[in-house]
């Protein structure tokens, strides 16, 4: 409300914070994007163990995720599903990867919804782990490397880059439609 007062006008990107007085957000279908990676891994872990990781379980976006996951799997297509957060902290994101793969020796598959992937890949490949399904989120600059070497086996593309210029364009629209909004236009 004191932002708003002063004119401010807030928008997110990616990960929404709906209990806020933001005025827009853009983003993905992360539900939708939980359902597809499970769909993926059902084709070729049907009936074995599968994990999530996942930057923190109580933001709205990882929550859509994991419901959306847990949706799809909830018809009993894997032996178990666990779900690991590690706060996109690199030296986390090791420890957790590192915790995973030794609490389940025999994990068949992997759904990295997380800016981090990269990061766990690399930890996946050092260990020597390529007998597993990674799905990852997104195409970072290191991810056609890992889809070529197999440490990845498909990435769900959320356009990261048409997330931000939406929600650039569409502030950028609702500021001009503000009849005493303080606008400055630069050049």
């Amino acid at each position: 409300a004191q932002l708003r007062e002063q004119n401010f006008y807030v928008a997110t990107v990616a990960n929404d914070l709906p209990h806020t007085e933001r005025v827009l957000h853009v983003g993905v279908d992360a539900h939708m994007a939980g359902s597809m990676a499970a769909e993926l891994l059902e084709m070729s872990c049907a009936g074995g163990e599968v994990a999530l990781m996942v930057a923190s379980k109580n933001s709205v976006v990882n929550m859509d995720y994991i419901r959306g996951f847990e949706d799809y799997a909830g018809r009993g297509m894997f032996s178990s599903v666990s779900i690991y957060e590690h706060f996109d902290d690199k030296a986390t994101v090791e420890q957790i990867t590192d915790r995973m793969l030794a609490e389940h020796p025999s994990l068949s598959g992997v759904y990295m919804a997380t800016a981090s992937s990269v990061i766990a890949c690399e930890y996946v490949k050092e260990r020597g782990n390529r007998d597993m399904t990674v799905i990852t989120t997104d195409l970072l600059a290191e991810t056609p490397e890992l889809l070529r070497q197999k440490i990845a086996n498909a990435v769900i593309f959320q356009n990261p880059f048409k997330q931000g210029k939406n929600v650039v364009r569409m502030l950028y629209n609702h500021l001009i439609r503000q009849p005493n909004a303080d606008v400055k236009l630069l050049a």
